[in-house]
């Protein structure tokens, strides 16, 4: 039913879960994760830095960079010991537009597993503004985690 499942993380506690469940699925349904982390690349500098030439936004992305890695890392030995297909990757672009539709036309998905919230603490009262966006324009079915 599922073989492709999309599941991109961002390294909140909501997407510990979201890589949980989609472990579940990914076993049941013997699907391929598709584990992905996304860089946007309008990263701002954080309040309080001058920025200083192009020092401080070229250390934001940086910074960002390593940030990805890490939580891919995180997934991978999350999942290191079961037997489930995964592809891991990094991608530079708008967060919402690429989990909604540009990685599931690339990647023949056929389920996008996302969390309700990302890291925002705002948006942990209400559904978050990429999930809502991804609800609203996705062309495959999309599970959202609590």
């Amino acid at each position: 039913m599922f073989k492709k499942i999309l599941v991109p993380l961002d390294g909140s506690k909501v997407s510990l879960k979201e890589l949980d469940f989609a472990k579940e699925i990914g076993m049941k349904f013997s699907s391929t994760l598709f584990i992905t982390t996304i860089i946007d690349p309008t990263i701002e500098v954080p309040a309080g830095i001058p920025p200083v030439g192009a020092v401080a936004p070229v250390q934001a992305e940086l910074d960002a960079r390593e940030n990805a890695k890490r939580i891919i890392e995180d997934a991978k030995t999350q999942l290191s010991n079961n037997d489930i297909l995964a592809n891991y990757t990094i991608v530079s672009g708008v967060v919402s537009q690429e989990i909604a539709t540009n990685l599931p036309k690339k990647n023949d998905i056929d389920l996008i597993l996302i969390g309700r919230s990302g890291k925002n603490a705002l948006e942990q009262l209400v559904v978050g503004s990429v999930t809502k966006y991804v609800i609203q324009h996705a062309e495959v079915p999309v599970l959202v985690i609590e």
